[in-house]
């Protein structure tokens, strides 16, 4: 019988097959990542100086949002102490907060802001006697700081009584109130802006991605040449 023969090609090719990537593979394993390093101080003080600073608004102004909010339901307003006259219960610079009540519930002794006459503004004095004009309910009122009362009683529509006072918030309310008041709340606002997209973890990521791409690169070996 005779034996058939292989022809030299297929020899040749089962010889010289071709070894897996898993036999051949040069390339080392993969090696552990190296632990995190420690960020630098001036990254942590930023950090902490961050997160004090927008902590710190976001207090103000949520405390600010329900005084505004409690004055809205309650009927309370503040009027600033621009004078002496109630010194030393209400400093210049307080503000004095008032509510509108019935002029029966007024008594002797209640600080009060009512309006001057002729539209010259308002004062806030002491109530030292209940009185009438022309039939008319009226207020006689003297500050703390005066000798005498005032001129004239006060003929009364509404009487708004002082419920609470907060020494010295009026001279930020003052300032506020002027160009160079404005300027200054305009600049906070803007550091405040600045100091919230100051993300310390963004710009040690960013800080971490540049030294990445900027380190040297693994040298490609003829293996992967041939295999890619």
């Amino acid at each position: 019988m005779t034996a058939r023969s292989t022809p030299a090609h297929r020899l040749e090719g089962k010889a010289s097959r071709r070894p897996s990537a898993s036999e051949t593979d040069p390339r080392p394993e993969a090696l552990p990542r190296a632990e995190a390093q420690p960020r630098p101080m001036w990254l942590r003080v930023l950090g902490a100086v961050r997160q004090t600073l927008l902590t710190a608004a976001a207090v103000l102004g949520g405390v600010s949002i329900l005084v505004f909010a409690g004055g809205l339901l309650l009927g309370i307003r503040p009027v600033v102490v621009i004078s002496g006259s109630m010194e030393p219960v209400l400093p210049v610079g307080s503000v004095a907060l008032i509510k509108s009540v019935d002029y029966d519930e007024v008594a002797v002794g209640d600080i009060v802001t009512v309006q001057r006459p002729r539209g010259l503004g308002l004062v806030t004095h002491r109530v030292v006697e209940k009185t009438t004009i022309d039939g008319s309910p009226a207020l006689e009122l003297k500050g703390d700081a005066n000798r005498t009362a005032d001129p004239d009683p006060y003929p009364v529509d509404t009487v708004s009584r002082m419920v609470l006072s907060v020494p010295g918030l009026g001279h930020i309310a003052i300032f506020l109130q002027n160009g160079n008041g404005f300027m200054a709340a305009a600049g906070i606002f803007l550091t405040l802006v600045s100091v919230y997209l100051l993300d310390p973890e963004k710009i040690l990521h960013a800080q971490t991605g540049a030294s990445r791409r900027s380190g040297p690169r693994r040298r490609t070996s003829d293996f992967d040449n041939h295999y890619q």
